[in-house]
């Protein structure tokens, strides 16, 4: 009898081990399935403000196309004088509208980033304009 428990438990061990294995290794190789790159990072996207040139001390709409359906992108309106950031779902078309105020002459950058998830952000889309 004791021969046979002891037989048994280790029959048991032995497949609870296999068992522990195999989720591991299941784990490690969905994790490296799962992982998916991130857009490219030269953006296939593009941008434009209406109307260009901007009068200082007028609003503008900055037009973002391309930027991926339903995407999450991250704004940045970089003027003279700071940076403004929005955070803004693109629609099903991967356009993105946003209306905002000019309040320095000089050269305005709009950069569109994106996330990979991963800690890395992706420029999707940039454009620059002139206000006078």
């Amino acid at each position: 009898m004791r021969i046979r428990s002891v037989l048994t438990h280790s029959t048991q061990a032995v497949l609870e081990g296999a068992l522990i294995a195999t989720m591991v290794v299941g784990l490690i190789a969905g994790t490296a399935f799962a992982a998916k790159p991130g857009p490219a990072a030269s953006g296939s996207g593009s941008c434009s403000a209406s109307p260009s040139p901007v009068a200082v001390g007028t609003d503008y709409k900055l037009t973002g196309t391309g930027l991926g359906a339903n995407t999450i992108v991250n704004v940045l309106i970089s003027d003279s004088s700071s940076t403004t950031s929005w955070n803004l779902q693109a629609d099903a078309d991967g356009t993105s509208v946003l209306v905002w105020h000019s309040y320095w002459t000089g050269t305005t950058n709009v950069t569109y980033k994106t996330s990979s998830g991963h800690h890395r952000t992706y420029v999707v889309a940039s454009c620059s304009f002139l206000v006078d």
